[in-house]
């Protein structure tokens, strides 16, 4: 049995996003939203080449304007 590169740097990618989503919603960090939103950007280009699964391809999308929405909050209460 191989050991496969490409199926743990997709993973890995999947789980550290996951985690840097929740950590940057319980601490309300932007910056770690957006960096939740690049690690997620590799997966899903990979599905982008799939015909029944492009739509996932959307998915950084969430973490980006969640980013920018949570910018735009704390740059106002400032």
């Amino acid at each position: 049995m191989d050991f496969y590169w490409v199926g743990l740097i997709f993973w890995g990618c999947i789980i550290v996003s996951l985690f840097l989503f929740l950590f940057s919603v319980m601490t309300r960090n932007s910056f770690w939203m957006m960096v939740s939103g690049v690690s997620l950007l590799l997966p899903a280009l990979y599905f982008l080449g799939s015909p029944s699964l492009w739509w996932i391809a959307f998915a950084p999308l969430i973490p980006f304007n969640l980013s920018f929405y949570m910018k735009k909050l704390t740059a106002k209460s400032d």
